[in-house]
């Protein structure tokens, strides 16, 4: 674990339960920051910086963003949290969003666009907001189609290429690797451990995947 550099934001994380079992089956040298709270429960605390800063740090900025969509007068859906729902013009206007991307649909396209416009005068400061319309639309390197009315076609194809052009290790037609999960997600799995080349190489693929979300 390295230490936080200047504007970069340490997140501590608390492990507790059967994945500190896990971690350590699985990464024995992990064994000596084990701690027992009240003499019973396991616990393992992580530091990181700013990779998981979608988990830790967007939420208050998301409930901010809740409070002031119910001051517009939206409802948000009780079964669907991201999901907010009102009535413009005897229609419903329907805001969706993940993280920083939201959807917003109106049978009126002029309530989309006062939408957009309230948006970037609310968090334009912070980051001017990206309209994008139309029937194709493109997220996280899928293509998400709406030409057919009424039906929805997602491709990923880009995806698939770009990991495997990218990835350093080239893969050998038929063959065959047992895989580091076991059948249950609470099982260590029995695949090998990785050297040290190829841990360094996954680490930092999953470290550019999240960066790049």
């Amino acid at each position: 674990m390295h230490d936080a550099k200047e504007g970069e934001h340490r997140i501590y994380m608390k492990i507790t339960g059967m994945m500190v079992q896990i971690l350590i089956d699985m990464a024995p040298e992990y064994r000596e920051y084990v701690v027992l709270e009240n003499r019973k429960a396991s616990n393992l605390c992580a530091g990181t910086t700013c990779y998981i800063w979608d988990v830790a740090i967007k939420p208050p900025i998301l409930y901010q963003f809740q409070s002031d969509l119910e001051a517009k007068g939206f409802v948000f859906n009780p079964y669907d949290p991201c999901v907010a729902n009102k009535i413009v013009n005897k229609k419903q206007q329907t805001i969706r969003f993940h993280v920083d991307d939201l959807v917003s649909s109106h049978m009126n396209p002029k309530v989309n666009d006062k939408f957009a416009k309230w948006l970037n005068m609310r968090y334009g400061l912070i980051k001017a907001c990206t309209v994008v319309r139309g029937k194709i639309h493109r997220y996280h390197e899928m293509t998400l189609n709406f030409l057919v009315n009424g039906k929805l076609k997602i491709c990923m194809d880009d995806y698939v290429k770009i990991m495997f052009k990218d990835f350093p290790i080239k893969f050998i037609k038929d063959s065959k690797q047992e895989p580091p999960a076991g059948n249950d997600l609470l099982q260590a799995g029995k695949g090998k451990s990785l050297s040290a080349e190829y841990r360094k190489i996954m680490s930092l693929r999953e470290l550019f995947w999240i960066s790049i979300q």
